[in-house]
């Protein structure tokens, strides 16, 4: 297990499942394979394996509150935004000052496609209080924040959230943010909240 995680940490993907699952098999009641398992299945966008071994892991550790959320983004992805709301809230009942689980569940209700998905007041929200327990620091829950705001219609606070998510993401930080952060400003000097394409299918998909 520990040469699996290594080479997770190292990004080497091929390496890492093939140890982690020999750690696997090896010790079937440790969950921590099955969830980084189900990690680097979820960046192949493996989905219902992904969420297979996700599944396996919270079954052997029910308060796992990563495998919850990661199972909720492996549903999103594949389309299913209704279960990925499911395992979000799941995810905030293991532990509800999960930042992650938060923005993750603040997008949804921001961004989605779908209006009978959106809810901007309840994603303003959530998307404050991730703002609030990671200090304002990350640029990528200061952009969920803008898009909740602009969800509502608060367009002024949407920009606002917006250009401070753009100055944490300026260099050295992160650079290869800001150009999704300034397409977003640009629409909410619109007066337009932004709307994820929706989602098209996908091998691994769940059905």
């Amino acid at each position: 297990y520990v040469l699996g995680y290594t080479h997770f940490q190292r990004n080497d993907a091929d390496l890492a499942l093939t140890h982690l699952n020999a750690a696997r098999k090896l010790n079937p009641r440790l969950s921590g394979p099955h969830y980084l398992i189900g990690e680097l299945l979820l960046a192949r966008k493996d989905y219902e394996s992904a969420v297979k071994s996700f599944g396996e892991a919270i079954r052997l550790q029910p308060d796992m509150a990563e495998a919850y959320l990661s199972t909720g983004l492996a549903m999103e992805r594949a389309g299913s935004a209704t279960k990925a709301a499911e395992f979000y809230a799941a995810a905030l009942v293991v532990r509800s000052d999960f930042v992650d689980a938060l923005d993750a569940m603040a997008s949804l209700l921001a961004t989605h496609p779908e209006e009978r998905f959106r809810n901007g007041t309840q994603a303003i929200k959530l998307a404050e209080r991730a703002c609030l327990l990671d200090g304002r620091k990350s640029h990528a829950t200061q952009l969920t924040l803008a898009c909740a705001y602009a969800e509502a219609g608060h367009y002024r606070d949407a920009l606002a959230a917006a250009r401070k998510s753009n100055d944490l993401a300026q260099p050295p930080n992160d650079t290869a943010a800001t150009k999704h952060i300034e397409q977003k400003i640009e629409l909410f000097k619109l007066n337009q909240p932004f709307r994820r394409p929706p989602v098209k299918t996908v091998q691994g998909a769940i059905p």
